[in-house]
């Protein structure tokens, strides 16, 4: 997923419509796609049995710094086991 939400934008040709190279936009656009076809099973994962752990490596703000200040950020994670966890939000 980095190749796609980082500069040049870069993704698969024909899985959205919006032209890969062109932008923030079609790259989250792009990740949503990809992140549904593996959760569906559609990339070749078994997930009846699997585990999916989800989460951002950063915020918009960090610019390749070295040292991110945790206590400034809110990153999110999705946890899901598709076919046998209750969906939940936990808020802490």
């Amino acid at each position: 997923m980095t190749t796609s939400n980082h500069r040049p934008y870069t993704y698969p040709p024909g899985r959205i419509d919006i032209p890969s190279g062109t932008g923030r936009e079609g790259a989250v656009k792009y990740t949503d796609h990809a992140i549904g076809h593996l959760l569906q099973g559609r990339a070749g994962a078994t997930v009846k049995d699997t585990v999916f752990v989800i989460t951002a490596d950063h915020g918009a703000s960090a610019t390749g710094s070295s040292h991110i200040p945790v206590d400034r950020y809110r990153i999110p994670v999705s946890c899901t086991r598709p076919r046998t966890c209750r969906r939940r939000r936990v808020d802490r």
